[in-house]
């Protein structure tokens, strides 16, 4: 095996590395190109960088159904950080669009998300469904399990690009106590994937009378540099307050 030299650099040069090592896979791959335009030369032997996906789809779902974990479209209320379970799994979040983040994930076995210093997060059997965007290059599977006090993992088949996952919880995890989740695993991951919008929620609106499936006609866009959502033709807020 050949030792890898090291290589001596000004502090200038160490503060521009810093920058780099931080920067996200797109913004890594624009740098990449702006160099090569600037300096009319074309990377000898180029860094590897997988091209960035287009945004996930832009969830529909009413934020009054809606409890959050991670998404631009509603607010979450949890502290969410990931597990050190000795995984070899590395997160960044990366800039998909202009209205829209993701974590992006490399080196991938499994990996856990704590939240509330491994508290609650609440009663959740008012929201007993669990949504999630995951992007593959590749069509595979992926394991997953919420974490409350129990696991029981589960396998789902992912196709190439942005997977909505809808998960039943109840059916899928038959003894998941919705009173005292406290975590979520996935396992068996794909090297490398991105994840977007994970949150529990309901279809139903209690009337007092019944239980009605209410249809949303939900878009998400930037308007005046401000992400806004319009539902059913009216512009909100990420706080769901109108826009004039």
């Amino acid at each position: 095996m050949t030792e890898q030299a090291n290589v001596e650099v000004s502090a200038e040069m160490e503060q521009f590395i810093s920058y780099v090592e931080k920067l996200s896979v797109l913004d890594l791959s624009k740098l990449v190109k702006a160099l090569e335009d600037r300096l009319g030369v074309s990377a000898a032997a180029p860094v590897a960088v997988a091209a960035a996906p287009a945004a996930a789809p832009a969830p529909t779902h009413d934020a009054a159904q809606v409890f959050s974990i991670y998404s631009d479209v509603y607010t979450s209320t949890v502290t969410r950080v990931t597990g050190g379970w000795s995984q070899t799994t590395k997160e960044q979040e990366v800039q998909l669009a202009e209205s829209d983040k993701a974590f992006y994930y490399t080196t991938s076995n499994y990996l856990g998300w704590e939240f509330n210093g491994n508290t609650t997060i609440g009663d959740m059997t008012a929201y007993p469904k669990l949504h999630m965007d995951i992007y593959v290059a590749e069509a595979g599977t992926i394991g997953f399990t919420p974490i409350w006090g129990a696991e029981a993992e589960k396998k789902y088949s992912l196709n190439a690009g942005w997977n909505a996952l809808d998960i039943v919880l109840a059916t899928d995890f038959p003894t998941i106590n919705l009173t005292n989740i406290f975590q979520l695993k996935w396992a068996n991951m794909p090297a490398t994937c991105y994840i977007d919008n994970v949150y529990f929620y309901t279809t139903t609106t209690q009337t007092g009378l019944e239980n009605i499936v209410e249809q949303n006609n939900v878009t998400k866009t930037v308007l005046n540099g401000q992400v806004v959502i319009i539902r059913n033709g009216v512009a909100l807020d990420l706080l769901g307050r109108e826009v004039f």
